[in-house]
């Protein structure tokens, strides 16, 4: 942790709880926050080329800020990852799920393909 310096993590993020993590893609995923216009600019994924290992993505991309692609099992993906020292962060909103759902997993970890896979097996418990 003595060589991580915060000043180039935290210019220009929010900060909040869990809840307020999926609140706020939650919002933004159903058009709260931006118009459509905006929001269809914000999620025209740019493909990554190959694989990302050790993750669920079958087609991974970048928006504007977000990841965007398919996952297996949940199709349709909108979110990011993000790891610090020794922690992973993960919101994910899942359009295509019935119903619909935004989810967060945090870990004590580096690994982001970890993550992601417990978000991609939440929406299956959600009825």
């Amino acid at each position: 942790m003595g060589q991580y310096h915060p000043g180039w993590v935290y210019r220009a993020l929010l900060v909040g709880t869990a809840l307020d993590y999926i609140r706020f893609l939650k919002g933004l995923m159903l058009g709260r926050l931006l118009s459509l216009q905006l929001l269809n600019i914000l999620n025209a994924g740019h493909s990554i080329d190959g694989t990302l290992p050790d993750r669920p993505w079958e087609q991974a991309g970048y928006g504007l800020g977000l990841m965007t692609g398919t996952m297996s099992e949940v199709g349709r993906t909108f979110g990011h990852s993000g790891v610090g020292p020794d922690s992973v962060s993960t919101v994910y909103h899942f359009p295509d799920c019935l119903p619909p759902c935004t989810v967060a997993a945090f870990n004590e970890s580096n690994n982001q393909g970890h993550n992601e896979r417990v978000v991609v097996r939440l929406p299956l418990k959600i009825e």
